[in-house]
């Protein structure tokens, strides 16, 4: 869905699909078996959100060794990595590190 877009949705349950913030009019149009219809319409804003992850890592480690930080479960992020999303990750002092997704 999108300004000026429109998409027909049948049944009680749907999720339509929404891409980009914004405003968006939603329209219910209820129609009963002998014709007679009804409709509403509702103005639905639509914000972006931070995209959220998982971190997982060693419960603990000896000093000096190496170790892996993992990034997973990314959640509302599809747009924000086709943008270039980056996860860093800072352990302090100079371990600083960014990883492009």
């Amino acid at each position: 869905m999108g300004v000026g877009r429109r998409r027909r949705l049948y049944g009680e349950d749907q999720h339509p699909p929404v891409a980009h913030q914004g405003s968006y009019t939603l329209r219910l149009i209820v129609t009963d078996g002998g014709g007679l219809a009804d409709t509403v319409v509702r103005t639905l804003p639509v914000g972006n959100v931070a995209p959220r992850a998982r971190l997982s890592a060693p419960a603990s480690i000896r000093e000096g060794t190496p170790f892996t930080l993992t990034a997973s479960a990314l959640s509302d992020a599809a747009a924000d990595v086709a943008a270039g999303l980056q996860v860093a990750f800072n352990c302090g002092g100079d371990m600083a590190r960014t990883a492009r997704r």
